[in-house]
């Protein structure tokens, strides 16, 4: 949101270099972050048809939206059988009140010069912004949240992170990373329908919505998920 791929290589790390260490070849996806989540999902669909080999999706925060909504538009595209993992960093997959903080919101955002940009975004109420209020990945939802289960046959993880270094009680009621709740991260939701059942997810205290982007543990964590097999 806002940024491009320069942002997993900053603070010291690399999380590209390491995932080349793994055997991969990372690839980064620069999109329109004002557009509707749909149109970027659409044209991610239509780009991963031209990418050869079995594919890993990794997204942060709204690039996690994108890639679920790419795999939903994929329609009789060949790719999705050559998806293996699909890994979200802080990706509002309940929604989040980034278009519903208004004013407070911005004034949060301004204070940290990474998150600048951000604040100018809500300012204008894009539409990526509005999607991401209810978590809408198609065209037909917009204004609502999308019901859209994980993909089958795809191993799908989530990375949530908290601000609070001793966080108690349940996810719903943990402050997030800043930017995105907890729950909202882990796919979590009261309604047993709205739930995503992922196959693993991570909690990190003490690290905020950037940090899931540069922190060693959450590097470690990915790693261990998509590590090919011995």
């Amino acid at each position: 949101l806002c940024m491009n791929e320069a942002q997993w290589r900053r603070e010291g790390a690399d999380f590209p270099a390491a995932f080349a260490a793994l055997g991969y070849r990372p690839l980064g996806l620069r999109y329109n972050s004002g557009r509707a989540i749909w149109r970027n999902g659409a044209e991610l669909a239509a780009l991963l048809e031209t990418v050869p080999g079995p594919l890993v999706l990794l997204g942060h925060s709204m690039g996690g939206l994108v890639a679920r909504s790419a795999i939903a538009q994929a329609g009789r595209s060949r790719w999705p059988r050559r998806l293996q993992a699909l890994v979200t960093l802080g990706t509002p997959h309940q929604g989040a009140p980034l278009e519903r903080g208004g004013q407070q919101l911005q004034q949060l955002l301004a204070v940290s010069a990474y998150s600048r940009p951000l604040a100018l975004l809500a300012a204008r109420r894009s539409a990526g912004i509005r999607d991401l209020r209810h978590a809408s990945l198609l065209q037909a939802d917009e204004g609502k949240a999308s019901r859209l289960p994980l993909p089958d046959s795809v191993a799908c993880y989530a990375v949530a992170a908290t601000t609070s270094k001793a966080p108690t009680g349940s996810p719903a009621r943990w402050l997030g990373d800043g930017l995105v709740p907890v729950a909202s991260a882990l796919g979590q939701h009261r309604s047993p329908a709205r739930r995503l059942a992922f196959t693993d997810t991570a909690l990190f205290t003490g690290l905020g919505h950037l940090g899931l982007q540069t922190d060693a543990a959450v590097l470690a964590q990915l790693q261990d998920w998509l590590a090919p097999a011995p």
